[in-house]
């Protein structure tokens, strides 16, 4: 695949789903890739990803994302609407790539 890009999906709020203290899309890479995007959802695990949730008790969002693909959160900001937010990295989203330079 030679896409070079940012492959995204959202949710309305009312769509979402409550996890935690967060607010998150009820949707895992998995159906994206099947239902959204056409591809083989085996297929999402080869690749940079994250997922943006809304900690309601601090009141931001977080953007939780793949080291690799850092350069893009100003994107992602701006394809969000994302004003208060802070970036962290949970071992979920985690390329390949990444993951033979982390331990987890």
């Amino acid at each position: 695949m030679g896409y070079k890009g940012i492959l995204y999906g959202a949710v309305p709020e009312e769509e979402s789903e409550t996890y935690g203290n967060c607010i998150t899309s009820p949707h895992g890479h998995s159906d994206l890739f099947d239902t959204t995007f056409g591809l083989i959802s085996a297929d999402y695990l080869h690749y940079p990803r994250g997922r943006i949730v809304y900690d309601m008790k601090r009141g931001l969002h977080i953007i939780y994302i793949d080291k690799c693909i850092l350069d893009t959160v100003p994107e992602v900001k701006k394809l969000f609407n994302l004003n208060k937010y802070e970036v962290d990295y949970d071992e979920h989203y985690v390329c390949p790539g990444c993951r033979e330079e982390l331990e987890f």
